[in-house]
């Protein structure tokens, strides 16, 4: 690869990690990542278990579904998935904050 090529390279990297919608994404990504794991610290041992066997079981549905995609189309799909779940999240604990007020 020539100096050229991976100068314009890098300028691509930079445009992606500058633009919204990732940057949109990992705020999502870090958002449900850090919920979700304290919320499971918070959760007795049982539950705990319990939660984690679910989690297996549809992340071999999820893999699976994706199995059969393109890279790309399956990646973005997923990424799409977190950010979508992430606002839901959002809404319902804005939801459960309001009717608690």
């Amino acid at each position: 690869m020539g100096v050229w090529n991976k100068l314009k390279l890098v300028g691509e990297y930079r445009r992606i990690y500058q633009s919204e919608p990732y940057e949109g994404t990992m705020r999502a990504v870090k958002h449900l990542a850090v919920t979700s794991l304290l919320l499971l610290s918070r959760t007795p041992e049982e539950e705990r278990q319990e939660i984690v066997a679910q989690s297996r079981r549809l992340t071999e549905k999820l893999t699976e579904a994706v199995a059969t995609e393109r890279p790309m189309v399956g990646a973005l799909a997923l990424l799409t998935a977190v950010r979508v779940h992430e606002e839901l999240i959002r809404e319902y604990s804005r939801i459960s904050r309001s009717a608690e007020s």
